[in-house]
């Protein structure tokens, strides 16, 4: 039996660039990696446009040219409605043979040697979105690879929403950390599974506690790392390894 490979350390990461943009570009490295990708790119909503770009791998002139021409990638426009978190590829959305015949194709993907590209929606209108090309040599997209990618999707779209609730882009090198407060033993222990999706009253069965007692033991944690939610505070107890995704 084939084993899912470990990727705590991977979210971890992911969740430490949710609260310093700067770390971006090394997570998306490893994100190519991952998958066996010839080169990524994450963009960020701007008011209507296309907003910031960052990409990994991929040269400046290309890069500038995607800054233009991705309004007409008919895969991003398929992509728009879909749910945040949805994972996709281009032959998804589109037929292989009307993708070849469209303009995002010859224009962008052609002269740098690219096929195909996975697609992750970070926020809704996949205004925010991960993608990650491979060339013909490295092939289509296998189910394994889908796969890893749907299991960091949630992590990606929550980590991409603390960016945006810090109002943070790919160009900002340090944005607000929390002050690494270490939590006591039962506060990581009901933030961690607050982390797996558990309600209060779940918790409180699972431990022996009172509802109450669960929610003060949160509501502590949430104070000493600066969160204004659950959601926040669990992202910023992942990227500072005090629980475990």
């Amino acid at each position: 039996m084939t084993h899912a490979p470990d990727l705590s350390d991977l979210v971890g990461e992911i969740y430490e660039a949710g609260l310093d943009a700067g770390r971006w570009p090394q997570v998306l490295e490893r994100l190519t990696d991952l998958v066996g990708g010839q080169f990524g790119a994450l963009a960020w909503p701007q008011g209507s446009r296309a907003g910031a770009i960052l990409g990994v791998r991929m040269n400046p002139d290309r890069l500038r040219r995607y800054e233009h021409i991705w309004g007409r990638n008919l895969v991003v426009n398929a992509l728009l409605p879909l749910p945040a978190g949805s994972v996709v590829t281009d032959r998804m959305l589109v037929p292989k043979a009307e993708f070849h015949r469209s303009e995002f194709y010859n224009d962008f993907l052609v002269p740098q040697g690219s096929e195909t590209v996975i697609y992750v929606n970070c926020t809704p209108g996949g205004r925010s979105r991960c993608a990650i090309w491979r060339s013909p040599q490295q092939g289509e997209w296998e189910e394994a690879q889908i796969a890893q990618m749907r299991r960091l999707a949630p992590h990606l779209r929550r980590a991409m929403e603390i960016n945006q609730r810090l109002n943070a882009s790919p160009s900002i090198q340090h944005a607000h950390r929390p002050n690494g407060a270490l939590l006591a033993p039962r506060e990581r222990e009901c933030l961690a599974k607050v982390a797996g999706g558990a309600t209060s009253k779940t918790i409180a069965t699972g431990l022996g506690l009172s509802r109450h007692t669960v929610d003060q033991y949160v509501e502590s944690a949430m104070r000493k790392l600066g969160a204004g939610s659950r959601s926040e505070a669990v992202a910023k107890a992942l990227a500072l390894g005090l629980i475990r995704a």
